[in-house]
C-alpha cells in the first residue's frame, strides 16, 4: 500500500538528484562564470514545480494514516466474529458427535470415560507411587528408542566418548543392588519389597537383593499375619500347598532365586586372610606383638658400653638431642611407640583360626568377621598379659597316670570364642556349667564335661522347637557343638597345636569371652560373683 503510494514521487525525486549533479559538474567544467547565475535563478524556480508535483502524494499520506486505526479496528472485529463462529461450530459438532455416542452402550461408556480422562479428576488422586511409575516407564522408552537408534546407526560411527577419551558403553539396562535388607524392621522391608515389585514391572530395570531369607518371611508373616498362612517352621517345606503362605507372596516378586552355599574350608581360609595379617617371626617361640609399657613410653635397652646398674634416663637428656641409636627412633626429640594392630596375630593363632571353622564350627562370613575383629579386641584389652597367654605350659600328668601334652593358654580362649561365635543360643548355658564344673571337678577333662553337658540337656528334654523361650537349650546344638569341639581338638593336636586337656584351664577365660558375646553377656555378673584365677595361676 506504501509503495504504491509513494512510487512516483519516488522516481521523480530520483531522476531530479541526476539532473542537478549533472548539470552542476557540467557548469563546474565549462562555464565556470555562470554558476552563480543558475544556481540563483532557474534551479530555485523549478522547486516550486517540484513541490507542486508531490502534494497529492503527500495529501494521500495523510488520508491513509488517518484511516489505519480504523482499518485495524475493523480487521480485529472480523477476526473475533470468526473464531466467535468457530467455536459455535465446533460446539455443534461435539454436540452432535455425543448424541452419536449416545445412541450405542459402548458409545456411551466411551464417552464416559473420555470426559473424565479430559477432566483429569481421578488423574489428581493418583499417588506418588504411580508417578514414580510413569516416569520410569518413560526413561525405558527413551534408552529403547535410544538402543534402537544406535543399532540402526552405521558400524563406522563415532562412538561417544567420555572426559578422559574413551568409549561409553550403551545403557541398555539399569541394575539396582540391595543388602542389608535384614537389618530393617518388617515395615521397611515391605516397604522396599513394594518399591522392588514396581521396579520389576518396567523393563528397564534389574534388582538384585542380597538377604538372609528367615529374615524376609518373618517379616512378610508379621505384616500379613491376619491373612497368610503361617506355619510352624517358615523353612520346613510343610506348608499347606492350598494356603497363602509367605513364600508363595515372595515367589510372586522374586523370579529367580539363588541360595548360597555354605562357606567351606577354602573359603574360610581365605577370608581368614584377607582379614588379618601375620606377624614376622621373632626370638624366641611364640613372642607376641611389640610389647609396650603401661606408662606409654617404651624401656630402651642399655647399650654394651652403658655401665651396669646405670639405666638411661628417658625424662632428663642434658647431654644432647634424642639419641636413637642408644633409645630408639623419635620424632622432634620425643619418643616413638609403636601400637600394635589388634588384626596382627602370630603364625600360631593364625593356624589356629583356620582351624575353627567349617567343616568343624558353622560359620558364616559375617560370624568369620565377627570372630576375627572379637578376638582382636580381646587380645588388645589384654595386651599387657598376651605375651604371657603366648606362653607355653609344660607338659604334666593327670593323676591317674595320663599324659597331658604342653599347650599355650590362648587357645583356650580362642577356641570358646569361636563355639559362642557358631552357637550364641547356647553360649551362656555352656559358660555357666563350665564356670560350675571347673571348680568341683578339678582334673576333669573338658570334652568329657561337654558330653555330659550333651546328655543332661538331652534327659531333661528342653529343647522343645515350639518353645517361645530365647534362652532354652536345643540339644541338637550341644550335640553339634560337642562334635565340632572333639573335631578341632583332634586336627589341632594333629597339627601341632594342641589345646588344653583340663577343664580348669578354660575357666579363666570364660568371662573374658563371655563379653564379646549378646547372649553369654547376660550371666557375666553371675560369674563374676566369685574371683576367677588367672590363666597361669591355673597350673596348667
Amino acid at each position: 500500500m506504501l509503495l504504491r503510494l509513494f512510487a512516483p514521487a519516488l522516481v521523480w525525486l530520483v531522476v531530479a538528484a541526476v539532473a542537478i549533479v549533472a548539470v552542476y559538474f557540467t557548469l563546474h567544467l565549462v562555464a565556470p562564470h555562470a554558476r552563480h547565475w543558475l544556481l540563483t535563478a532557474p534551479l530555485l524556480a523549478g522547486v516550486p514545480a517540484v513541490v507542486g508535483s508531490m502534494r497529492p502524494f503527500l495529501k494521500k499520506w495523510k488520508a491513509w494514516k488517518t484511516a489505519l486505526p480504523a482499518t485495524r479496528a475493523v480487521t480485529e472485529e472480523v477476526r473475533a466474529r470468526a473464531q466467535s463462529d468457530l467455536g459455535v461450530a465446533e460446539a455443534e459438532v461435539t454436540a452432535l458427535e455425543r448424541e452419536m455416542q449416545n445412541l450405542t452402550a459402548a458409545g456411551q461408556l466411551a464417552g464416559l470415560v473420555g470426559e473424565r480422562a479430559a477432566a483429569g479428576d481421578y488423574r489428581s488422586q493418583l499417588g506418588v507411587m504411580t508417578q514414580i511409575r510413569e516416569d520410569f516407564e518413560r526413561m525405558a522408552s527413551i534408552l529403547a528408542n535410544d538402543t534402537r537408534e544406535h543399532r540402526a546407526s552405521t558400524e563406522q560411527a563415532e562412538p561417544v566418548k567420555d572426559s578422559a577419551n574413551d568409549a561409553l558403553p550403551k545403557i541398555d539396562r539399569i541394575v539396582v543392588y540391595i543388602d542389608d535388607l535384614d537389618r530393617c524392621p518388617p515395615a521397611r522391608v515391605m516397604e522396599m519389597l513394594e518399591a522392588v515389585h514396581l521396579l520389576l514391572a518396567v523393563e528397564l530395570f534389574v534388582v538384585v537383593m542380597a538377604i538372609d531369607p528367615r529374615w524376609l518371611l518373618s517379616a512378610v508373616a508379621a505384616h500379613y499375619r491376619d491373612v497368610l498362612h503361617v506355619p510352624g517352621n517358615l523353612l520346613s517345606g510343610d506348608d499347606d500347598t492350598r494356603a497363602s503362605t509367605p513364600a508363595q507372596y515372595l515367589e510372586k516378586i522374586f523370579q529367580v532365586m539363588l541360595t548360597l552355599p555354605p562357606v567351606d574350608r577354602d573359603g574360610h581360609t581365605h577370608l581368614i586372610d584377607s582379614l588379618i595379617d601375620v606377624q614376622a617371626p621373632t626370638t624366641g617361640a611364640d613372642e607376641s606383638r611389640t610389647e609396650v609399657s603401661t606408662i606409654g613410653t617404651p624401656t630402651p635397652t642399655p647399650p654394651a658400653q652403658q655401665p651396669t646398674g646405670q639405666p638411661a634416663d628417658l625424662s632428663t637428656n642434658t647431654d644432647g638431642p634424642w639419641d636413637e641409636e642408644m633409645y630408639g627412633p623419635s620424632v622432634d626429640g620425643l619418643p616413638v611407640v609403636e601400637l600394635p594392630d589388634p588384626l596382627t596375630f602370630t603364625e600360631d593363632e593364625a593356624r589356629l583360626l583356620r582351624l575353627v571353622g567349617p567343616p568343624n564350627l558353622p560359620l558364616t562370613p559375617r560370624s568369620i568377621k565377627r570372630l576375627v575383629n572379637s578376638y582382636g579386641l580381646r587380645t588388645a584389652l589384654r595386651q599387657p598379659h598376651h605375651q604371657r597367654d603366648l606362653e607355653k605350659v609344660p607338659a604334666t600328668t593327670a593323676p591317674d597316670g595320663t599324659p597331658m601334652a604342653a599347650y599355650h593358654p590362648y587357645r583356650a580362649g580362642l577356641v570358646l570364642l569361636a563355639a559362642l561365635v557358631a552357637y550364641p543360643s547356647i553360649g551362656q548355658h555352656l559358660c555357666r556349667h563350665m564356670h560350675h564344673q571347673a571348680d568341683d571337678t578339678t582334673w576333669e577333662t573338658f570334652l568329657n564335661q561337654l558330653k555330659s553337658l550333651v546328655a543332661v540337656v538331652g534327659g531333661i528334654g528342653v529343647g522343645d522347637e515350639k518353645s517361645a523361650d530365647p534362652n532354652r537349650i536345643d540339644p541338637r546344638q550341644m550335640t553339634a557343638l560337642h562334635a565340632a569341639l572333639k573335631g578341632i581338638t583332634a586336627e589341632a593336636a594333629d597339627q601341632g597345636l594342641p589345646l588344653p586337656d583340663r577343664l580348669a584351664a578354660w575357666k579363666p577365660w570364660i568371662v573374658p569371652t563371655a563379653r564379646l558375646s549378646f547372649p553369654a553377656g547376660q550371666i557375666v555378673k553371675t560369674l563374676t560373683a566369685q574371683p576367677t584365677p588367672s590363666p597361669r595361676q591355673d597350673g596348667r
